[in-house]
């Protein structure tokens, strides 16, 4: 129950609008007294724009959250978004681990254990490597090998011709390095492993690869671990620790990229899209499987508000594009009424499958 209180014109005097809750407002009425009416029709137009400037809405309208002419303001102040700010900072970005490394249109890891295919949503394809793998490896000569052989050779003949004993003869001791005259007795003999450690590049190539102890030439290669063979047949995966130690390493990375690829992939929608489209057309002639086709790709894309909505909407709007373009009403193969009602029914989206129009 609400009274008003009319002061006297002649002098200022003070006004209260009060309610069975209080004291709502007081002013200084210095102005002709008005009409009853005029009153309170001024003070409700006061309060129904005090209650929506509070609430965020229209003035003139009441805001969901005004109950009972009540303010309820459910906004965070200043201080409330700085705190939160302050407990939850934004995420740095991940410190890229180095085991990812680019292969292509993908990235892999490789262990020791096994390979991993790192995809570009960041998820991870794991093929294990062979606990015993022996093969063939037979030298054989290849063209460029044959002539860098010619040639070292030709280079070593043409050093002895100018030279013929610079393989026998050695250098002072007083010329050697310092740390190699710290020890007494040290390179008294030709060919001391000690003195000719650095001394390697100097010697002929081809002298290099055929002299020494003898000369190995392999005939099998590859690796043998039989341990873990049998703990593989018999106990379990002799590596699972090491392969989760390694997705725990670079967890942070992949989900960095995984995000990236989605926000790429949603970006690119209606492009992606057309090239689905085009192979669809290339894949089959049928017109019943076309037009079944292109009804599961309308089908597919997503909806909602959002990044993902607004992808989704861009896609289908280049399924229907096509269907105009290429399957025009009334056309051969084009959708008829009774294919457009049977898929409307089959949808799973929330939109009506109308091609030519409004539904």
């Amino acid at each position: 129950m609400e009274a008003v209180i009319v002061p006297d014109p002649a002098r200022g005097a003070m006004v209260e609008m009060t309610t069975d809750t209080g004291v709502a407002t007081s002013a200084e009425i210095s102005a002709p007294v008005q009409t009853t009416a005029t009153r309170i029709a001024a003070t409700q137009t006061a309060r129904t724009a005090e209650r929506s400037s509070a609430t965020g809405g229209e003035p003139g309208r009441t805001s969901p959250l005004a109950m009972r002419g009540r303010r309820h303001d459910l906004s965070l102040s200043n201080d409330t978004m700085a705190t939160i700010a302050k407990d939850r900072p934004v995420p740095a970005p991940a410190t890229p681990t180095g085991r990812i490394k680019p292969h292509g249109r993908e990235s892999w890891i490789d262990d020791a254990a096994a390979s991993f295919t790192v995809h570009g949503d960041g998820t991870v394809s794991i093929v294990d490597k062979k606990d015993i793998d022996i093969h063939w490896k037979v030298p054989i000569p290849t063209p460029g090998w044959i002539l860098s052989a010619v040639h070292d050779l030709g280079n070593d003949l043409a050093a002895w011709k100018e030279d013929p004993y610079r393989d026998t003869r050695a250098g002072r001791w007083q010329d050697l390095p310092r740390h190699l005259q710290a020890t007494s007795g040290s390179c008294q003999l030709v060919d001391d492993p000690m003195c000719t450690a650095n001394d390697t590049a100097s010697k002929p190539k081809l002298t290099r690869s055929l002299s020494g102890n003898g000369f190995i030439v392999p005939v099998l290669g590859g690796q043998s671990d039989f341990s873990s063979f049998l703990h593989r047949k018999l106990v379990g995966d002799p590596f699972a620790s090491r392969k989760l130690k390694l997705l725990d390493a670079t967890r942070a990375e992949r989900v960095e990229r995984g995000a990236a690829h989605r926000t790429e992939q949603l970006d690119r929608s209606a492009e992606l899209m057309a090239h689905n489209l085009e192979a669809l057309w290339r894949a089959t002639d049928d017109p019943v499987a076309r037009r079944e086709a292109l009804f599961a790709l309308w089908d597919e894309c997503s909806e909602g508000d959002g990044p993902a909505g607004a992808a989704g909407q861009r896609a289908r709007a280049m399924v229907i594009g096509w269907i105009g373009a290429h399957l025009p009403n009334g056309s051969d193969g084009a959708f008829s009424a009774d294919d457009i009602v049977r898929l409307d029914a089959q949808r799973s989206s929330n939109q009506h499958f109308s091609p030519y129009g409004p539904h």
